[in-house]
């Protein structure tokens, strides 16, 4: 899809929500406003592959991804996804020429 394809003035937004097994590990929950989609995913290497495709995918102008308050995630798994996604944020930084 390029670029002339999309609606101006739109907004994609993907919701997430850290669900903390009773085991080990945890799921995010997500919820895709423009395609009513909700779906989860076991890994942030999965949810980063989501907000690409969903973003690819969409006939929406800008973008943004929440993250709900997650009442039902432990400490320490909301601690993992967050190192995950400051190391993602990283690559991509590097990738796009910002470092």
């Amino acid at each position: 899809m390029d670029n002339q394809e999309k609606i101006e003035g739109t907004l994609l937004t993907i919701t997430a929500e850290i669900i903390s097994n009773l085991n080990e590990g945890y799921i995010i929950k997500l919820y895709n406003d423009e395609t009513d989609e909700a779906t989860t995913v076991n890994n942030v290497d999965e949810y980063a592959d989501y907000i690409i495709s969903s973003v690819n995918d969409s006939k929406c102008a800008d973008f943004k991804a929440v993250w709900v308050p997650s009442p039902n995630a432990k400490r320490a798994d909301i601690d993992q996804i967050g190192i995950k996604l400051g190391e993602i944020q990283q690559r991509f930084d590097v990738e796009i020429g910002k470092e």
